[in-house]
């Protein structure tokens, strides 16, 4: 398929199958694109090429697969199955719908959200490859039903917009990738949905190299750099059945790097209940790493624990020699 109007609009129906791409470079060359299918645009393997400036409207009941030569504006854009957009320029995004995933990327350029990009069943993989991620309006501005992937690995998020509103649904979590920062600043979102345990930083490193390099806040409350935003990971999710020696299994945590001075003791229960520790037995070798290291913050109520192990200790030491 080659369709070409120029500075002009390309309108294509399919009514009984999908739009395939052909052999030529760009299957579309125009200014605005409007299209509907009753099956796929395009496909993983082979995505319809375009060199347009907007995807005024389109329909598909499959999914929808695009690569565009620069940037774009999306106006509307809905799929019944996946929905797959590479830009080599920025991406204008207003409202998107797809029954499955969603998956965005930009090469270069900056993403931009102005309206409203749901998947209903499945979850979103929005990159900048070497830009940043804004968002302008209240919102909502992602809307999804499972993991959802933002990567601005030389950007940020929303520092210099309106923060960006996410709402991750089912309890699914919220992994973020910010190599850059503004000020002080890296990411500025809001959600009704998404709580602090909920948000993963991938890759992440404390304290040195600080990466996210800046502050992230959710709903005005900072949860990066800070003892939730790491602990908080989908590593710890393992700790409710498992447990972790001292310190060789620290590796298995997503953090690259720490210093064992800063390292915050997890309670797997719950803060108040040490029900968890009723068994819990510590060699002298594992003290001597725990004594003056671990940071207890919030666990207070092991002080006693330790403060026993340390008067045994002190009394064995002083205990007159046979």
């Amino acid at each position: 398929m080659m369709a070409n109007s120029g500075s002009g609009q390309v309108s294509l129906t399919a009514l009984t199958g999908g739009i395939t791409g052909g052999s030529a470079i760009w299957d579309i060359i125009a200014d605005k694109l409007i299209f509907s299918a009753a099956g796929a645009v395009g496909s993983a393997a082979n995505p319809i090429s375009t060199y347009i400036n907007e995807i005024v409207s389109g329909t598909s009941t499959g999914g929808i697969y695009i690569i565009e030569r620069d940037g774009i504006t999306v106006t509307s854009l809905t799929g019944g199955a996946n929905i797959w957009l590479s830009a080599h320029g920025a991406a204008f995004l207003k409202d998107i719908t797809a029954l499955n995933d969603i998956i965005i990327i930009t090469t270069v350029g900056d993403i931009t959200f102005s309206g409203t990009v749901t998947s209903t069943n499945a979850g979103a993989d929005i990159t900048a490859s070497s830009g940043s991620i804004y968002a302008f309006g209240a919102g909502p501005h992602l809307v999804t039903a499972a993991d959802t992937y933002l990567s601005v690995p030389l950007g940020t998020i929303a520092v210099s917009s309106d923060p960006l509103n996410v709402s991750v649904n089912n309890g699914r979590f919220l992994v973020l990738n910010i190599g850059g920062k503004v000020g002080l600043v890296s990411g500025y979102l809001v959600s009704a949905v998404v709580t602090a345990d909920k948000v993963l930083f991938l890759p992440s490193s404390f304290p040195s190299p600080l990466y996210p390099p800046g502050n992230v806040y959710l709903n005005g409350i900072r949860i990066w750099p800070s003892s939730s935003a790491y602990l908080n990971s989908q590593t710890n999710g393992s700790l409710l059945s498992d447990r972790y020696s001292i310190p060789t299994d620290f590796a298995r945590f997503l953090i690259s790097t720490f210093d064992t001075r800063l390292v915050f003791f997890y309670h797997p229960l719950t803060e108040s209940t040490m029900g968890a520790f009723d068994a819990l037995f510590v060699g002298a070798d594992a003290y001597e790493f725990i004594n003056g290291s671990l940071n207890l913050v919030g666990h207070e109520g092991l002080m006693p624990f330790f403060e026993d192990i340390e008067k045994k200790k002190k009394k064995d030491s002083q205990a007159p020699q046979a």
